[in-house]
């Protein structure tokens, strides 16, 4: 997989938290929620838990843990092109 598509890699799983995020705020907001391709799997107190969970389902297969917030934290992202392989 080169960075691009590792940018990509959980478009699917992003677009399921935010197809089903008011109801996961409504439940479970400051939780943790598990989700593969367009399944959520479930919802955790803890970010390991959830986190054990998907490794314990999925193995080394590509998962989402997300805490539930109304507002997400900032994420900075650079430019990947200047990052030497």
């Amino acid at each position: 997989m080169n960075k691009i598509e590792g940018f990509f890699h959980l478009r699917t799983e992003n677009r399921t938290f935010k197809r089903n995020k008011s109801q996961l705020l409504a439940e479970h907001e400051g939780e943790f929620v598990l989700i593969k391709k367009r399944s959520v799997v479930g919802t955790f107190s803890g970010e390991g838990d959830a986190f054990n969970k998907g490794f314990d389902l999925f193995g080394r297969e590509s998962f989402l843990v997300k805490k539930i917030l109304e507002k997400e934290p900032i994420m900075y992202v650079f430019n990947v092109s200047s990052v030497k392989a």
